[in-house]
């Protein structure tokens, strides 16, 4: 004998593919319907090895089931979270793993300077996303130890990044033929911190081959 009960339902479809994160489709409907438990389908925990969460989920509108499922919806989706913990530090989560950093203000600005400015981690966000990028696009070229060291430059009236001054030092896993070196060159100059930046904000990267 099955048992049927009218609710308030909430349908939810997912489809999440890729360290992206990005929500392919998503519909939220909610309406009285009759179901059965067997409809109930509890939440597959998210798969690190497939990165992929997809399926149809029905539960009682607002009931804990439904809540937690559109909360970790929205945990999946966003990227950080950050609190300002006062004296002009804040504390950055990443929500995938939970690891965190910390920012402070810098000296020239009423702040300590113990930790990564926010316009520091912006500098230095370039550098990490140009040997990434390299290494995405060109796995074939061993970049393994390659230092990238970085100099930032404020500038005022408005008070923001004027210049970011990138060197990249190269490890010595080479040889680099002039095709890689403009390959390279290339990918470092068109990574997507490097397209998100301001045309107002100089961008200067030298390249320092073995």
């Amino acid at each position: 004998m099955r048992f049927f009960y009218d609710v308030l339902f909430c349908l939810i479809d997912i489809e999440i593919i890729g360290d992206n994160r990005k929500l392919i489709y998503i519909s939220h409907q909610k309406g009285f319907q009759r179901l059965s438990l067997s409809h109930f389908i509890f939440l597959r925990q998210w798969d690190n090895q497939t990165k992929c969460l997809c399926g149809r989920y029905i539960f009682p509108y607002f009931s804990p089931c439904e809540v937690y499922l559109r909360n970790f919806v929205k945990t999946i989706l966003m990227t950080s979270k950050v609190v300002y913990n006062g004296e002009l530090r804040t504390t950055a989560t990443h929500l995938r793993s939970g690891s965190s950093i910390e920012t402070d203000a810098p000296t020239d600005n009423h702040g300590k300077g113990e930790r990564f400015s926010p316009t520091d981690l912006v500098a230095t966000a370039l550098a990490s996303c140009i040997v990434t990028t390299i290494a995405i696009v060109a796995p074939s070229i061993n970049i393994t130890g390659a230092v990238c060291e970085v100099e930032k430059i404020m500038v005022s009236d408005p008070r923001r990044i004027g210049e970011i001054v990138i060197n990249i030092s190269f490890p010595a896993s080479g040889p680099y033929t002039e095709q890689d070196k403009s390959r390279l060159m290339h990918i470092a100059n068109t990574c997507p911190v490097h397209q998100t930046l301001h045309p107002d904000c100089k961008r200067t990267i030298n390249f320092i081959w073995p």
